[in-house]
């Protein structure tokens, strides 16, 4: 059996037993590197975007965590997000996106990122912006995908 069909496999027995499909705690889903934030004011500056979509039938959890260059988390931001609607998390308010979950961290340089959902049918993208531009543009981050098996630590 192929390497894919086993994850899929496992990815679905899990999801059966309903550890991490229907958890009540977020589990890891994808980690960034790359996160920055001039600490600016609202709609100014640059700042980090993470646009995630619950593909499910029911809602889940969002939860995400932006952490500095040292490792330390600065920011804890967490949405309940409906069947098939995006949400936008952000270090900061941007002027081109409807931040529905915006924190205010300060200067991060060198940060990363972990997003966590109690569903695995979510997908987000993340982006570096200038929050003051009304038109969409900046750096996109590569985000890692990583679903973590329930009661898993790192």
């Amino acid at each position: 059996m192929s390497t894919f069909r086993l994850t899929l496999f496992a990815a679905a027995a899990i999801c059966f037993a309903g550890s991490i499909c229907n958890a009540a705690d977020p589990a890891v889903i994808y980690r960034a590197s790359g996160v920055l934030d001039d600490g600016g004011n609202p709609n100014a500056g640059t700042a980090t975007v993470f646009h995630c979509t619950n593909y499910g039938k029911t809602d889940t959890k969002l939860r995400v965590l932006l952490y500095n260059g040292t490792g330390v988390v600065v920011a804890d931001m967490s949405l309940v997000v409906e069947s098939n609607i995006t949400r936008s998390f952000s270090s900061h308010q941007t002027l081109a996106f409807e931040d529905y979950v915006w924190a205010t961290p300060g200067p991060i340089k060198q940060g990363s990122a972990k997003i966590m959902s109690t569903s695995l049918a979510v997908v987000c993208s993340g982006a570096v912006v200038p929050a003051d531009a009304t038109i969409p543009q900046g750096t996109p981050l590569h985000l890692s995908r990583f679903n973590e098996a329930t009661g898993q630590e790192d």
